[in-house]
């Protein structure tokens, strides 16, 4: 399979000038009603099939948190996973731009960056806790042109060999189990670590310092606070 998607750059092309730290990103974990005006705002942009995709991935939340996290995972992985691939510069006219959860269900449309982010950020809100999740910028032997990807890991314990998350390989795997991937390097919204021994890394810095993910992650921010307001 030939994959034709713009991946990101090299690591210097992800650090910028340092960003101020963000507040920890509201979580709706509990499964709270959605705001009616959030939704046609959403519906407005977006169209109506897009309002059906948020409230669905809300449900999805509310549904699942009683499980373990595993099979919290196989849900989170199985949801995303159903979006179509398409570049940013298709679905934002932008050559890169990592999008939330709400931008790619509105789309209807997600590339690497896209998947993971919301399946990261779903999984957060679910509770998994952020030391056990690291977005990880990688090399694969199955990607034709050997373009950079970006999947998720999760890790049991610190030392662990994580669980991958990928929608390009579907299946949840142990990274044991994905000898075609080769970590560079990767992060979560406390840290980035360099990889120094397959899947373990030793920390560099904070990862405010992307400044793709300090933009989404400030959209995801208000988007999260919308999404719970009192309606007015």
């Amino acid at each position: 399979m030939t994959y034709t998607g713009r991946k990101p750059g090299g690591v210097l092309a992800f650090i910028i000038i340092a960003f101020a730290s963000l507040m920890t990103t509201p979580c709706h974990g509990s499964g709270v009603e959605l705001n009616a005006r959030f939704l046609q705002q959403v519906e407005k942009k977006y169209g109506l099939n897009a309002k059906s995709r948020v409230i669905e991935w809300n449900r999805t939340i509310k549904n699942n948190l009683q499980l373990n996290v595993i099979e919290k995972i196989e849900v989170v992985n199985d949801f995303f996973n159903r979006l179509p691939y398409g570049t940013d510069l298709r679905n934002w006219k932008r050559n890169d731009y990592w999008a939330t959860p709400i931008e790619a269900l509105g789309k209807q449309s997600a590339d690497c960056e896209d998947y993971t982010i919301a399946k990261y950020i779903t999984l957060r809100e679910m509770g998994v806790p952020v030391k056990r999740l690291r977005i990880v910028y990688l090399l694969s032997d199955l990607i034709v042109s050997r373009k950079p990807h970006v999947a998720l890991a999760y890790y049991e314990h610190e030392d662990a060999t994580p669980l991958i998350l990928d929608n390009y390989i579907k299946e949840v795997l142990p990274a044991s189990r994905r000898s075609d991937i080769k970590p560079i390097y990767s992060f979560n919204e406390e840290n980035i670590w360099w990889t120094v021994d397959r899947w373990q890394g030793r920390k560099l810095a904070s990862s405010s310092i992307i400044k793709e993910w300090s933009e989404m992650r400030k959209r995801w921010h208000q988007q999260s606070v919308e999404m719970v307001r009192t309606n007015i």
